[in-house]
């Protein structure tokens, strides 16, 4: 998430029209949806997490809230909140539907309208489109790759492009992830292709999907 958010404000210093896309860390929905454990919602647990004061960040001035789910450290799913478009979008590539994690994005929204002092902060997101998961979304082929799935769909987001891509292309991403995290650099979708093969099978798995790995070098570390 660390080079999603550092390439998100190059492109913003480039184009002074392109709004901002947040991208927080697998402990948010941790925070929001279980504190200390509970399994209950709690805003108070993650208010801070966008600033405080004068410096805290206005969600509605987002492109994109992107929250990847860490599901009890077995499985990683991914959460979008489309703040232009008012949309909410739950991935799972193992077709979840993700109710539960949508109903705790719709509420957190309504909170930040809430603490902003917005007028029909209660219904803000009422009329918003919301798109659980299904099948029809790309879908891994093992218990391993989920961690990978979400890297690459969240990549895809950012892009402003459809996660068109399936199980057999793995190889191939897991490949591109391990140079740019070698580079800290992102490519695009463009510069990466040729540089694998999809059909290739059991490269890299087993990795630790599970765990804290989608957030390394994530400055969240609020209300912690």
């Amino acid at each position: 998430m660390y080079l999603l958010k550092q390439r998100d404000n190059m492109l913003c210093q480039i184009d002074s029209t392109r709004k901002p896309s947040h991208f927080f860390s697998s402990y948010f929905f941790e925070k929001l949806l279980e504190p200390d454990g509970r399994s209950c919602y709690d805003y108070k647990e993650v208010k801070r997490w966008l600033g405080t004061g004068e410096n805290r960040k206005n969600i509605f001035e987002f492109d994109m809230v992107f929250s990847p789910i860490n599901i009890s450290n077995a499985h990683w799913t991914l959460l979008v909140i489309c703040i232009t478009k008012k949309k909410f979008i739950y991935l799972d590539s193992m077709g979840g539907s993700g109710t539960r994690y949508i109903r705790g994005g719709q509420q957190y929204v309504r909170d930040n309208a809430k603490a902003l002092g917005m007028d029909g902060w209660a219904t803000i997101v009422d009329d918003w489109e919301v798109v659980y998961g299904s099948s029809k979304t790309p879908q891994q082929a093992n218990a391993t790759d989920c961690g990978v799935f979400v890297c690459v769909t969240t990549d895809y987001f950012a892009q402003h492009l459809e996660p068109l891509f399936s199980a057999l292309d793995i190889p191939h991403f897991r490949q591109r992830i391990t140079l740019e995290l070698l580079q800290l650099k992102l490519l695009s979708m463009s510069e990466s292709q040729g540089e694998g093969e999809s059909g290739s099978s059991g490269e890299g798995e087993g990795e630790g999907e599970s765990g804290g790995g989608l957030d390394e070098g994530e400055g969240e570390g609020e209300d912690e």
